[in-house]
């Protein structure tokens, strides 16, 4: 399991986009946290109540998430965005790499009334060894 933390800085966020996320394929498969909707999907967290996307392509190692308040409301301060659980199928290195340009509001990003807020993103890098 890996969760993505989203830390505002104490601003306030209304909405939380991740297009995407990347991880390798043949190293790692993502478990369905919602087997009974189509297709695959990660386990959104509660700080942001409303989904609109949450699709893993599993042919492409790629998850997309989309968030927003509902109401006016915002979020502020530090909380789990959602958990991802892996399992592994391979060996080797697999990095988890956010698109994420600064400033822009059609890649990962963390907004409040349509403007990015999102300073920016730490990657991972997962290794599986051999048993």
């Amino acid at each position: 399991s890996t969760n993505i933390v989203l830390d505002t800085g104490n601003g306030p966020i209304d909405g939380v986009d991740i297009y995407g996320l990347h991880y390798d394929p043949s190293i790692l498969s993502v478990l369905d946290d919602m087997p009974k909707q189509d297709g695959i999907q990660i386990q959104a967290g509660t700080i942001i109540p409303f989904n609109a996307v949450n699709t893993v392509d599993a042919s492409t190692g790629t998850i997309k998430l989309g968030q927003a308040s509902a109401g006016g409301q915002n979020f502020e301060g530090r909380g789990i965005l959602a958990t991802i659980h892996f399992k592994a199928i391979g060996t080797g290195t697999s990095y988890l790499k956010f698109d994420s340009k600064r400033g822009s509001t059609v890649d990962t990003n963390a907004a409040h009334n349509g403007k990015d807020k999102l300073s920016n993103v730490v990657d991972a890098i997962y290794t599986v060894n051999p048993k």
